[in-house]
């Protein structure tokens, strides 16, 4: 049976880094082929087929979001309009012959919405985010979803056109006759995935995103200090991701106040922050400890290294279709402090393997962070919990058979269809 993975990117963020996992995963089980395709290549590894070309994909990138430059002034990055048609996508795909097509972060110009019913072959569709059963927007910020309605009528305070509307009502007819499965790695993100009108109806599978824990496993603290030079004796908050300081959904600056309390109190002068993800700090942040900035880590040795190296992991994020960073970070034994939120509730367990703070309250984030620093033995027991509960639900080779066993289904009705 050949899956054929799309991604937009296979490196550079949680969703393509989740991808690439899975379909690593896959090639190791004897009766599947997978492919991997992207838009733009990032890595050396031979199995990766990339359309473009770096200037292509910059180029077809640009073009896509460019109606929503005309149109918005506001978070361009985080609005997808799939319009650009991709003819050379399209010729690949039918020439691959594939079984089964697996979407995964597909847009900046990537997978058109028009591409879906040219596939011809079943899809099974990862939500990374909110994006496939939405209009254009990738998250929601408190604003009331739009998605549980039929988008007949604009909200109030839009004006002009309503291209938010224009892209729900393209997906209506795309998605419309196509055989079509949704996978969402977290509960949170199929309650919000059934409320939506465009979803209500179809099928959906909750499948965690999976974690290596022969790479992502507990190493010797001290030695993993040495080599990011992080301070022996110091109580070391680890936070990361990319873009963090750009992308208000990672919660950089609830982090940042959290922080601030925590050196209001007292008590915490051996702090040490670390941050991997952005290479230096924000030219606008007064940090209120030292801090050291590792920016992008290309390889999980080193990731594995630096989670095993700190005593918490701060993951404020607020919104995470899955928390992929809270699930490797337990993997290696080190407890994490969140918001009680979203996908994060299916991997964080309160006050068993790390601390879920109120919503989005700074001050009981600094409680969260405080209580696990201050308690050696409660970071131990959290992170040893942590560890069990990975091996437990989301290790690779599990969430692979699961994958597998919705591939070899819908690849079966089809053939009987």
């Amino acid at each position: 049976m050949k899956v054929l993975h799309l991604s937009t990117l296979d490196h550079l963020g949680g969703a393509f880094i989740a991808a690439r996992r899975l379909h690593g995963a896959l090639r190791k089980r004897e009766d599947i082929d997978s492919e991997f395709c992207v838009a733009q290549k990032h890595s050396d590894t031979p199995d990766t087929v990339a359309i473009h070309n770096a200037l292509t994909y910059s180029l077809r990138r640009n073009l896509e979001r460019l109606p929503l430059k005309l149109t918005s002034a506001n978070g361009i990055a985080y609005q997808s309009l799939a319009w650009l048609p991709n003819q050379k996508l399209t010729r690949h795909v039918r020439s691959a012959k594939p079984d089964v097509v697996h979407l995964q972060w597909t847009q900046n110009g990537f997978v058109p919405l028009g591409a879906l019913a040219k596939f011809d072959a079943p899809l099974v569709w990862t939500f990374h985010d909110m994006w496939g059963f939405t209009g254009m927007y990738h998250h929601e910020y408190g604003e009331p979803p739009r998605c549980e309605g039929t988008y007949d009528r604009k909200p109030d305070g839009i004006r002009g056109f309503d291209i938010d509307g224009w892209v729900w009502k393209r997906k209506q007819r795309s998605y419309n006759g196509l055989e079509m499965c949704g996978v969402v790695p977290s509960r949170w993100m199929a309650e919000k995935a059934r409320t939506s009108s465009l979803w209500k109806d179809r099928r959906l599978e909750v499948i965690p995103n999976g974690i290596d824990t022969d790479v992502y496993k507990p190493a010797d603290r001290s030695f993993a200090r040495k080599l990011f030079n992080l301070p022996a004796d110091a109580n070391v908050v680890l936070f990361g991701a990319m873009f963090a300081d750009e992308d208000k959904n990672k919660g950089f600056a609830p982090m940042m106040e959290a922080l601030e309390t925590l050196k209001a109190q007292g008590g915490h002068e051996n702090l040490h922050l670390a941050v991997f993800g952005i290479g230096e700090c924000p030219q606008e942040v007064t940090l209120p400890f030292p801090a050291s900035f590792f920016g992008v880590l290309r390889d999980e040795a080193s990731m594995a290294a630096l989670y095993s190296a700190a005593d918490v992991m701060v993951v404020p994020s607020l919104q995470e279709s899955f928390g992929l960073t809270a699930c490797e970070a337990l993997s290696c034994g080190t407890p994490v402090a969140c918001f009680d939120t979203s996908g994060l509730r299916d991997i964080v367990d309160h006050e068993e393997n790390g601390y879920r703070a109120k919503p989005f309250d700074p001050v009981d984030l600094a409680s969260g962070i405080d209580s696990m620093l201050k308690s050696r033995t409660t970071r131990i027991a959290y992170g040893r919990e942590g560890r069990e509960k990975v091996e437990r639900e989301f290790d690779l080779n599990v969430v692979a058979a699961r994958h597998h066993d919705l591939y070899r289904e819908l690849a079966k009705a089809k053939t009987k269809a």
